[in-house]
């Protein structure tokens, strides 16, 4: 998520948007093809490649274009099959699926709705969040998230006319990077800096390794490439014989014309 100097906190928690029907379908259908992935991944890891070809595998993967009742079923007998550590993230996957599949549908029209950012989402699903050029940032919107960071923290939200705590789930992380050599009107958040572990990269480049370092191969390369950049060889003109480069240039017509007169 890109930081910028008009950024507020309702592009980072969320805000209200036209209700629309299907955001919820389409929200749990993408999580839940994440979802899959990671489990399948994870099952092959530990159970081999076997998962890969379980039915329930393909099951569910046909299932993400289905309805939502047959996908949180397809999702819950994929976990059934999979180890407990790689089955956690589907069976709560099914659950959310399910109670979208359960809910009632109605018309969105002049109607607004709460929508999630992409920060309270991350907390939620356990993703992992990059917020880049935060020395850009206003340092009271980054303060809105001092009490998720702190140990055992959680965040609460109010922006959405409901007090609402949202618990991280254990898998959650969240990186912050900043310029510290740009001129800013701006400070980054002391509070935020305090709860981090700051890693400084210097801006000195990095020295290209030795020549004979090298991989031999590598050498080679570098001769081709300077060969073809070169472009063909270009011949040598031939050389004269001694009696043409001796001989005295032979007179223009009109100078011999002129001689005979």
């Amino acid at each position: 998520v890109p930081l910028t100097s008009a950024l507020d906190a309702a592009e980072l928690l969320g805000c209200f948007e036209h209700a629309d029907s299907l955001r919820a379908d389409r929200t749990q259908r993408g999580a839940a093809r994440t979802a899959v992935d990671a489990a399948v991944r994870d099952g092959v890891m530990e159970a081999g490649p076997k998962v890969a070809k379980y039915p329930e595998t393909a099951a569910a993967y046909e299932a993400l274009t289905g309805p939502l009742t047959d996908l949180a079923a397809a999702l819950s007998a994929l976990a059934a099959r999979l180890p407990p550590g790689a089955a956690a993230p589907l069976h709560h996957r099914a659950a959310a699926v399910a109670a979208v599949a359960a809910a009632p549908q109605t018309s969105g029209h002049g109607k607004f709705e709460w929508v999630d950012g992409a920060v309270v989402a991350a907390v939620e699903e356990g993703s992992w969040v990059l917020l880049t050029h935060a020395h850009l940032c206003a340092p009271a919107v980054l303060d809105r998230l001092n009490s998720l960071l702190e140990p055992g923290g959680t965040l609460r939200i109010t922006e959405s006319g409901e007090s609402r705590v949202v618990v991280p789930h254990e898998s959650f992380r969240v990186f912050f990077t900043l310029d510290n050599t740009v001129d800013s009107s701006r400070q980054f958040s002391r509070a935020i800096r305090n709860r981090c572990l700051e890693v400084y990269l210097d801006h000195h480049p990095i020295p290209s390794p030795a020549p004979r370092a090298c991989h031999p191969a590598v050498g080679r390369v570098e001769e081709f490439l300077s060969v073809v950049a070169a472009g063909p060889p270009r011949e040598a003109p031939e050389p004269e014989d001694d009696e043409a480069q001796h001989a005295e240039p032979a007179p223009a017509a009109g100078v011999a014309a002129v001689l005979d007169a």
